[in-house]
C-alpha cells in the first residue's frame, strides 16, 4: 500500500518510474502497489480507519526491458 498526498497522474507517474529504476535488474517480475488517501484518524465502531483508495501503481520487469509503468485510478 502506498499512501500519498500525490493528486494527479503526473505525480503518481513520477512515483511509478523512482520505484522502476530502483528495483530494476532486481530478479522482480512486477511489483503492484495500491494507491489510498492519507489516514485522518477517523474511526468506524470499532473499525480501524481505511483510507480511500485512489487507484493502483503496477510496474512490470520482463528480460526484455527495463520496466514499464501502469498507473490505474478509480473514477
Amino acid at each position: 500500500m502506498l499512501i500519498t498526498k500525490a493528486s494527479s497522474s503526473e505525480a503518481l507517474l513520477q512515483i511509478a518510474e523512482t520505484i522502476k529504476d530502483q528495483y530494476t535488474n532486481k530478479k522482480i517480475d512486477e511489483i503492484t502497489l495500491s494507491i489510498h488517501n492519507e489516514n485522518n484518524g477517523n474511526y468506524e465502531k470499532e473499525l480501524p480507519y481505511e483510507p480511500i483508495s485512489k487507484g493502483k501503481i503496477i510496474v512490470t520487469y520482463d528480460s526484455e526491458s527495463f520496466g514499464s509503468t501502469n498507473i490505474i485510478l478509480n473514477e
